[in-house]
């Protein structure tokens, strides 16, 4: 299942994707943090997610999708 989410005027993207028997991953992209460095553009992002509710902190890495579906955990 694959959910795509977008506010009129604002550029950020939220895609939420259920797969079976591994869970619920969400991404984020906003075109403004393009041009920010990898832990700036990073830091960014969370911190606009957490200002939507979500509760993120700096020390959790994201999950490498093509590895988690190869070896399914």
């Amino acid at each position: 299942m694959d959910y795509q989410y977008s506010i009129r005027n604002i550029k950020s993207r939220i895609q939420l994707q259920y797969i079976e028997d591994i869970g619920l991953l969400l991404y984020y992209d906003n075109p403004d943090y393009y041009e920010l460095s990898l832990d700036e553009q990073r830091k960014a992002l969370i911190d606009e997610l957490n200002s939507y509710g979500f509760e993120f902190d700096y020390e959790t890495l994201g999950l490498d999708k093509l590895r988690i579906l190869y070896y399914k955990k």
